[in-house]
C-alpha cells in the first residue's frame, strides 16, 4: 500500500485556498502565504506515543460541551495502551498527516470482516483546520481500506455532516440521542 504525500493549495484571486491535487499542502498563517509539506501515512511508533495529548486536545477544545464523565471515557478509548492495541491490529488503521516534526490530523478506523469499513475518529489540530488535512487523512483511510477488500466505509458523526458530503459520502441515517444524549449523522460511501 502506498502512501499519498499531499495537495498543492494555492490561494486564488477570491482570497480562497484552493486544493489543486499536488504533492503540497499550502498553508495561510499569515500573509504571505506559506507552503509547507503534509504527508499522510501510517502512524509509526513515535507518532503513537504523540497522540494522547492530541486526543486530551480534541476532547478539551471540541468537546468541551460533554460531561467530565464522558470526557473520561473518551479519552480512556484513546489511551496510549488503546492507540497501542489498534496499531498492532491488523483489521484496524492509525494515520497520521504530519505538518514538519508534529501531527497535524489523525484518522482511526476498522475493516470487518464483511468488507465494510469505518471512520472511528477524525481530528485535525485547529490552527491546521482549513487546507484539506482532514480530506486527505479520509481519502487515504478509503484507499488503504478498498486495498483490503472493503466495498463501503461508513462514519458516524455529530459535527461534521457537510465535511463527508463533500467527499461523496451520502447520509443513511439520523441517530437521535444517541452516545452521549447527541444527534448523530451516520454517513458512508462505496468504495468499489
Amino acid at each position: 500500500m502506498g502512501t499519498h504525500t499531499g495537495h498543492l493549495a494555492e490561494r486564488g484571486a477570491t482570497g480562497q485556498i484552493r486544493i489543486t491535487g499536488e504533492t503540497r499542502v499550502s498553508r495561510a498563517e499569515s500573509p504571505p502565504l506559506r507552503e509547507a509539506r503534509i504527508a499522510a501515512r501510517r502512524a509509526t511508533l513515535a507518532d503513537l506515543l504523540r497522540l494522547p495529548p492530541l486526543f486530551a486536545r480534541a476532547v478539551r477544545e471540541d468537546y468541551a460541551f460533554y460531561p467530565a464523565s464522558v470526557q473520561a471515557a473518551i479519552l480512556r478509548r484513546h489511551a496510549l495502551r488503546a492507540l497501542l492495541s489498534a496499531w498492532l491490529n491488523v483489521n484496524r488503521l492509525v494515520l497520521v498527516a504530519r505538518h514538519r516534526s508534529s501531527v497535524a490530523g489523525v484518522l482511526l478506523g476498522v475493516c470487518t470482516v464483511d468488507g465494510v469499513a469505518a471512520v472511528t475518529w477524525l481530528y485535525v489540530q485547529p490552527e491546521q483546520r482549513g487546507v484539506g488535512i482532514g480530506s486527505l487523512l479520509v481519502r487515504q483511510a478509503e484507499q488503504v481500506f478498498a486495498g483490503r477488500g472493503c466495498h463501503k466505509i461508513t462514519v458516524t458523526t455529530e459535527s461534521a455532516p457537510a465535511f463527508y458530503q463533500s467527499l461523496g459520502y451520502v447520509q443513511e441515517g439520523l441517530l437521535k440521542r444517541h452516545w452521549w444524549q447527541q444527534d448523530f449523522y451516520v454517513f458512508s460511501k462505496f468504495l468499489r
